[in-house]
């Protein structure tokens, strides 16, 4: 089956010809149930870390002043960014970012920096 000459329909395509509208949604309804939810606003350590990496260098690895975050432990890393966030620890910097990022975001760019290898 063609629409327009050698151009392959996709095999969804002929299945869902031949099976009919009721099927086609069954079809749809089993991969649309299959794709994992992720809450909306879930945190994702690898992406956020993007922004902390301007600073404290490609993979956590900083090459100057600012310390590096690689293989820092993660309950250390949440103490602080809570702690810069209230304003009980000093900062130039961190404390006005530490207040934008939720607790969740927070524990997910800790484990994520615990988990690269450090310098």
């Amino acid at each position: 089956m063609r629409l327009i000459p050698d151009v392959p329909v996709p095999r969804i395509a002929q299945f869902i010809a031949r099976c009919g509208k009721h099927c086609a949604r069954f079809v749809f309804l089993v991969f649309v149930c299959s794709i994992p939810f992720v809450p909306a606003g879930a945190a994702d350590g690898d992406s956020l870390a993007v922004a902390c990496m301007s600073c404290h260098g490609v993979g956590g690895i900083s090459s100057g002043s600012i310390p590096s975050l690689a293989g820092r432990d993660s309950g250390e890393m949440v103490r602080q960014m809570h702690d810069f966030a209230s304003g009980a620890r000093p900062g130039t910097v961190m404390n006005r970012v530490a207040k934008g990022y939720s607790d969740e975001q927070i524990v997910a760019l800790a484990q994520y920096f615990n988990h690269l290898r450090a310098p």
